[in-house]
């Protein structure tokens, strides 16, 4: 869910009317840094993984470096989400870009990325948003802009001040690629509804 100050209280109603609707939902909290599995050479984390790169203050170059081998060939959108309907949840929510800056979909404003980025090549952005529609489950966007900065530098993956517009992938990808209706960046996005996660691209 997402709430701006300046939302009508209407809107907001409706946004907490809709996720007590669909009570149950699965976050998939997955990118780069679960190559890592919260360890770094040798080390384990006593903090969630996600954050492995600033725990561990690894260099951007050798963070960058883990793209080349990050090729999850297991992934399969469509088993993925016809175990979340089967069980009964009524949405999803995929972490699109955490503050590593490594995008999980295909950005055009950035090569940091999943397609061009890994020997994976595929876009499960695109994927998770076809399986949503073709199984009913409503789809969430993670996105993060936030600034992470290691080294004294920014993250490998274009994030933060400076990277362009803050809703590049929400205008970019949802909006243009996908055919959906501009969504804000936040934590928790607004859910889309099954049959405008259906749209295509």
């Amino acid at each position: 869910m997402s709430f701006h100050d300046t939302d009508p209280v209407e809107l907001k109603r409706m946004r907490i009317e809709a996720f007590k609707r669909r009570r149950l939902g699965i976050f998939f909290h997955w990118g780069l840094y679960s190559m890592l599995g919260g360890r770094w050479k040798g080390v384990e984390m006593d903090y969630i993984g996600e954050w492995a790169q600033s725990y561990f203050r690894i260099p951007n170059a050798e963070y960058a470096e883990l793209a080349a081998r990050f090729n999850p060939v297991g992934f399969d959108a469509e088993e993925w989400i016809r175990r979340v309907a089967d069980m009964g949840a009524k949405y999803i929510v995929f972490t699109t870009k955490h503050h590593d800056g490594f995008a999980m979909y295909h950005s055009r404003v950035d090569s940091f990325n999943i397609v061009d980025a890994t020997p994976f090549g595929r876009d499960p952005l695109r994927e998770l948003a076809d399986a949503c529609g073709r199984h009913g489950v409503a789809l969430g966007i993670y996105y993060s802009q936030a600034v992470v900065v290691f080294c004294g530098v920014p993250p490998p993956g274009r994030t933060g001040p400076g990277a362009g517009p803050a809703e590049e992938p929400l205008r970019n990808v949802l909006g243009k690629r996908l055919g959906l209706p501009g969504l804000r960046q936040e934590g928790f996005p607004a859910l889309l509804p099954p049959e405008v996660s259906a749209a295509g691209a």
